[in-house]
């Protein structure tokens, strides 16, 4: 039994293990540099960040598509502009930066774009 529960706590430590931060740190701190309420919950979710104007949604760079399809449905109920922040700790990140400007062109939806660089 120990042997298994150690098994599961290096998986876990590993799986973060790849990322500099957490996601939800990296949220905290530019949410408070933004003025905005964190984790403001509503109907069907919970928006990582809210200020005067915007509803903001943080992500890892390779989860681009899920930043863009929540912040789309939260920009709806709240009636703000969306926006999309990435987290970029690699270079090779920028291709999914890229990925969500050309999907918001396309399909010119009301939302915008941002990274959060943590290069070191």
């Amino acid at each position: 039994m120990l042997k298994i529960i150690l098994i599961l706590l290096l998986t876990i430590s590993n799986v973060n293990a790849k990322n500099k931060m957490l996601e939800k740190e990296y949220q905290a701190i530019d949410c408070e540099a933004r003025g905005g309420k964190s984790e403001v919950t509503i109907k069907g979710g919970r928006i990582d960040c809210e200020t005067k104007y915007h509803v903001i949604e943080y992500d890892f760079a390779n989860k681009w598509a899920e930043c863009l399809g929540q912040i789309m449905y939260y920009s709806k109920m709240k009636n703000k502009i969306g926006l999309c922040v990435l987290i970029v700790e690699n270079n090779s990140d920028y291709k999914y930066v890229k990925k969500l400007e050309e999907a918001i062109s396309y399909h010119q939806v009301y939302i915008s774009a941002d990274v959060i660089k943590n290069l070191n």
